[in-house]
């Protein structure tokens, strides 16, 4: 793969019609793998081909789910309508308030000129369930996947994610854990400490009383305090 130079506007490229693909030959999967790099290496979610100066009519697109390719696409179908800011690769530094179709329905080719339909929405791409752990934090893990037909037209993609948080929450019940034992370990080493002091204090009354015999004040004392349990 190789990054290829973004054609921006004012190129003539940029307003000619594309051709429509008819077979898909290795330099057509070199194309649509350099799309991708040259996509990715802009921070984009979409490129078309005539936008690295190729007249093809290729499409790829990640919106952060799964990578998209779509060769000679057609929408078929729109409904609805929205207004958003976007941006263009082709007109850098640039964005503007543009009026979409709330839902859209897209014949297309795959890189194996499989037809596919793609169905695009404002909605998220993904449902996810019961995605909230123990500690109230949204998080899960995709547990299956489901075909877009089970959903009609709410969802943007071909599957939408069932969040499984079994085993979040069994780690956030580890995490707990490892706290608690912390801080009984906390504890215990301060009342440790403690009493190891008490002991050489303790240890030196004694090694003073038996120094200062003249002074019998300090042994009497320490005896005192060795039976209150000092």
């Amino acid at each position: 793969m190789a990054t290829r130079t973004i054609r921006t506007i004012g190129d003539d490229v940029l307003t000619k019609v594309c051709k429509e693909v008819k077979e898909v030959t290795p330099k057509t999967k070199e194309l649509i793998d350099d799309m991708f790099e040259t996509m990715y290496d802009a921070m984009g979610v979409g490129l078309a081909a005539n936008q690295v100066g190729m007249l093809k009519r290729i499409v790829v697109i990640d919106c952060g789910d799964d990578p998209h390719v779509l060769i000679n696409p057609v929408i078929i179908e729109t409904a609805g309508e929205q207004r958003g800011y976007e941006g263009c690769l082709s007109v850098p530094g640039k964005t503007g308030v543009v009026t979409r179709p709330d839902y859209a329905k897209v014949k297309a080719y795959d890189e194996d000129m499989n037809e596919i339909v793609k169905y695009d929405t404002k909605y998220p791409l993904y449902v996810i369930v019961n995605a909230r752990g123990k500690d109230n934090r949204v998080l899960g893990i995709l547990k299956e996947v489901r075909s877009v037909e089970a959903y009609g037209k709410c969802v943007t993609a071909q599957v939408v994610g069932v969040a499984n948080m079994n085993a979040y929450n069994a780690r956030i019940d580890e995490e707990n854990r490892q706290k608690e034992i912390a801080k009984q370990k906390a504890s215990i080493e301060k009342e440790l400490k403690s009493e190891i002091d008490k002991m050489n204090n303790i240890a030196l009354y004694e090694k003073m009383a038996k120094e200062h015999p003249e002074n019998p004040r300090l042994a009497e004392l320490v005896n005192a305090l060795k039976e209150l349990g000092e």
